[in-house]
């Protein structure tokens, strides 16, 4: 497993723990996995080589962002 996978794994487990957290009523907890995992997959999106795979990520990063400010 690559550096980039783990990295896109830790990312979606993040997601994962924040809509946990969410679930959970810890508000804050939710923003920092949703924030940590935004800037995760656009550090990922950022060294990509292949667009249309930079470009996912640079959508899951704004998934993240917008549901930090529904938050």
């Amino acid at each position: 497993m690559s550096k980039a996978q783990k990295l896109r794994w830790y990312a979606g487990q993040l997601v994962s723990d924040a809509l946990v957290a969410e679930n959970k009523g810890d508000i804050d907890g939710a923003i920092d996995g949703h924030l940590q995992a935004a800037d995760i997959f656009l550090l990922l999106a950022k060294f990509e080589g292949d667009y249309v795979r930079g470009r996912s990520l640079a959508d899951n990063a704004e998934k993240c962002h917008k549901r930090v400010r529904e938050l």
